[in-house]
C-alpha cells in the first residue's frame, strides 16, 4: 500500500502500539520521482493481508446467479411475435367463405412448427410442412392441398396480411392474432 506522508505509514507491532516502517524507492525512468510504501512485518504465523469481506463472496454469487440463471430465462421469456393462434377468412368469390385458423409454436431451439384448422369443414391439425418467419415476413406451406402463404406482420404484431395460394388461384388473406 502506498502513502503520501509519513504520518500514514505506520504499522501495528503490538496491541495498541504503532511503529513507523516507511521505505522510499526511486522509480525507474523518472529522475526525481520516488515512491514510498509501508513495509509491514507480521509475527510468525500471522498474515499481513486483510481478510476479504463476506460481502465480496455474496457479490460474486449474485453476479454468477444473474449471469447464468436469469439471462437465459429472460431470453426465453421474449418469444417471437409470430407464436400463437391466427385466424382469417378466405373469400373465394362464388364459393362459400372458409375460416382458417393457423397455430404456430416454437421449440426450445427456436425452430417453428404449426398446424392449420378449417373450422367450417370440421378439419383440424393439418401439419405445416415448412414455416419461416423473419420479421416481418411469414411463409408457410402444407402438403395437404398444396397450400402456401406469404405475408407480412403489421407493426402492432396483431395481423398478418398476405396471399394464400392453393392451386392456381391466389387469394388475399389477413390473419389476425387470437387469444
Amino acid at each position: 500500500m502506498m502513502f503520501r506522508d509519513e504520518e500514514h505509514a505506520q504499522r501495528v507491532t503490538a496491541p495498541g502500539k504503532l511503529e513507523n516502517n516507511l521505505s522510499t524507492f526511486s522509480v525507474l525512468g523518472a529522475s526525481n520521482t520516488q515512491i514510498r510504501w509501508l513495509s509491514a512485518t507480521a509475527k510468525q504465523g500471522e498474515s499481513t493481508m486483510k481478510k476479504p469481506s463476506s460481502l465480496f463472496g455474496l457479490w460474486v454469487c449474485f453476479v454468477l446467479i444473474v449471469g447464468l440463471g436469469i439471462v437465459p430465462t429472460m431470453m426465453a421469456a421474449d418469444p417471437s411475435p409470430i407464436i400463437g393462434n391466427w385466424e382469417g377468412t378466405l373469400d373465394p368469390g362464388a364459393q362459400p367463405k372458409k375460416r382458417i385458423v393457423v397455430h404456430i409454436a416454437a421449440a426450445q431451439d427456436g425452430s417453428l412448427s404449426g398446424t392449420i384448422d378449417y373450422p367450417d369443414e370440421s378439419v383440424s391439425g393439418e401439419l405445416l410442412t415448412a414455416i419461416n418467419y423473419k420479421e416481418p415476413a411469414l411463409h408457410f406451406e402444407s402438403n395437404s392441398g398444396q397450400i402456401s402463404y406469404d405475408g407480412a406482420m403489421n407493426k402492432e404484431n396483431s395481423a398478418i396480411v398476405g396471399t394464400w395460394k392453393q392451386g392456381a388461384s391466389p387469394l388475399r388473406l389477413t390473419l389476425k392474432k387470437t387469444p
